[in-house]
């Protein structure tokens, strides 16, 4: 049976189930659900993560063949139409979450848009007994689910307080040696609605050099409708992603990411940015071009004061197609923050700015206003 994404890619009990391209497929966040704030969660500092190591050899082996970055090693049907297909990305890295050992963050993503992926979750391996399980954990509590931390597998030490009262355990997958080396395991049945199909269900290899995923829909005759069999399972081989890394004196850190740059912009032209900006402390989407129907645009090189420093140093060297995610401190964005936007005062933020259009300014051009929480 051929492989297919149709609304999801990989395996349903991962939690990866979700429309193919579709940011808004995520699970979003309840802010009636959200605890009371702990002494940490407060505006004003970025507090870096430390990282604990595995908590036992077991999980450590477990967690060593999982940590990485994957590309599917064929591109993957996409939807009904048999003819459209995409590859898939699929990062993890291990994090921090007070409460909890050995939890990693796992985002999936297709290959023509890195920057915004469709799938963003928790892993966790858990010894129960004399075996191992992996359970998946969603962000529940996160105002926006987890977009505002996408690429935040290359800097793990940057995700805001975590907390087992945060992340809701959400399906179990028992683990087993495999012949041969690594492990493998299935979930057991589960409800869904997809495609017509009323249960679900996954298998999942793990090797040190290949991930494979295997997702089933049942109907209620007990009917397979939609999935990959055991025999032809979504396959993954690691590749090293070339996210760069930018931790700026400022205190900015920016994640920029490969993108074909047609041109530079040339004094007086004017450069038109898409973006969208969260809180950092909750993931709160408070400001974005997503609806616009203009997007705000400036003259090359912007005037003194026009925007934040944040941008300032950002877009230095920015060229049309450049896409770039920052984490902002306070200082280098609106230490009084963005009352109209409900940011409040001294609050760290996160932007994902893309240029997309670099054009010759009109005779007499004024300079439009910028992004929200200026001035």
């Amino acid at each position: 049976m051929k492989q297919e994404i149709r609304a999801s890619i990989a395996a349903a009990a991962l939690g990866v189930v979700c429309v193919a391209g579709s940011v808004g497929a995520q699970p979003q966040g309840d802010p009636g659900g959200l605890p009371p704030r702990d002494p940490l969660d407060r505006p004003g500092r970025i507090v870096l993560q430390e990282i604990d190591d595995w908590s036992g050899f077991d999980t450590r082996i477990i967690g060593e063949m999982l940590v990485g970055s994957w590309r599917s090693t064929v591109p993957v049907a996409e939807g009904e139409d048999p003819g459209s297909s995409v590859s898939v990305l699929l990062h993890i890295a291990k994090v921090a979450v007070e409460g909890l050992d050995d939890v990693m963050y796992v985002e999936l993503a297709r290959d023509d848009d890195p920057a915004r992926p469709y799938r963003q979750f928790f892993l966790q391996i858990l010894r129960v007994g004399e075996g191992v399980r992996l359970r998946t954990l969603e962000a529940r509590t996160m105002l926006d689910g987890l977009r505002a931390y996408a690429g935040f597998w290359a800097i793990p030490e940057l995700f805001p307080p975590l907390s087992r009262e945060r992340i809701v355990p959400t399906m179990d997958i028992d683990l087993r040696a495999a012949p041969g080396g690594g492990f493998t395991g299935g979930s057991g049945r589960c409800p869904t609605n997809l495609f017509g199909a009323i249960e679900m269900e996954t298998e999942i290899w793990i090797g040190a050099d290949g991930l494979a995923f295997a997702d089933r829909g049942y109907d209620s005759a007990g009917t397979m409708v939609w999935g990959a069999t055991a025999t032809d399972p979504v396959r993954f081989a690691r590749f090293a992603f070339p996210l760069n890394v930018v931790r700026s004196r400022t205190g900015l850190v920016m994640l920029e990411y490969p993108s074909p740059v047609t041109r530079m912009p040339k004094e007086g032209e004017l450069v038109r940015w898409a973006y969208s900006g969260w809180t950092w402390i909750d993931g709160r989407l408070f400001d974005t071009t997503d609806d616009s129907e203009m997007l705000p645009e400036y003259e090359f090189p912007p005037a003194g004061g026009m925007l934040n420093f944040a941008w300032e140093e950002a877009i230095r060297e920015s060229g049309q197609g450049t896409l770039k995610r920052i984490v902002c401190p306070p200082e280098r964005w609106y230490v009084a923050g963005s009352p109209a936007d409900g940011v409040p005062p001294r609050s760290v933020v996160v932007f994902l700015l893309e240029c997309v259009n670099i054009s010759d300014a009109p005779p007499g051009a004024s300079r439009p206003e910028g992004p929200a929480g200026e001035g």
